[in-house]
């Protein structure tokens, strides 16, 4: 499938606006998917391609949506509440982004997906090791492939 060609909605609304994720490359080299609200890019997942193996760079989201794209709704709302903005997390954004990494790699022939996890990531994300464990992943022990810095490996088969 083309980059660009596979444009889908999820059910989440955040502030009655859609997220939309999309596939910018998926190719022999890259699977590189958006989050997207009005355009605006809150998440990706950066991956890279190995033969049948995939390397899972990094799946962001974004704290919060960026002041230039909140209504003016919320941004009077948070001035005279003091109110914080829209948080993005925990929305299940980073859940659907790596859930499409893994449909793509499946569809592609991938027969192994893998990532680093760093402890400046479980600082982040404590639960970060249960969170892929529920989509199939093991917990290994880093080698010479392992980034600098990393606490373990994940690995799905």
């Amino acid at each position: 499938m083309a980059a660009g060609q596979w444009i889908a909605q999820w059910g989440l609304h955040l502030n009655s606006q859609p997220v939309e994720y999309v596939l910018v490359a998926n190719d022999d080299a890259f699977i590189i998917l958006e989050a997207r609200i009005d355009g605006i890019r809150v998440g990706r997942a950066v991956c890279s391609r190995d033969g049948g193996r995939l390397q899972l760079g990094d799946i962001e989201v974004e704290l919060e949506m960026p002041r230039s794209h909140r209504s003016l709704a919320s941004r009077l709302t948070r001035r005279l509440t003091g109110c914080t903005p829209m948080q993005l997390r925990g929305r299940g954004i980073g859940r659907e982004l790596l859930k499409r990494v893994l449909q793509a790699a499946d569809s592609a022939g991938v027969s192994e997906v893998w990532g680093n996890v760093t402890q400046a990531d479980l600082e982040r994300s404590p639960f970060l090791l249960t969170w892929y464990q529920r989509y199939g992943f093991e917990l290994e022990a880093t080698d010479d492939e392992s980034v600098q810095g990393s606490v373990c490996k994940v690995v799905r088969r």
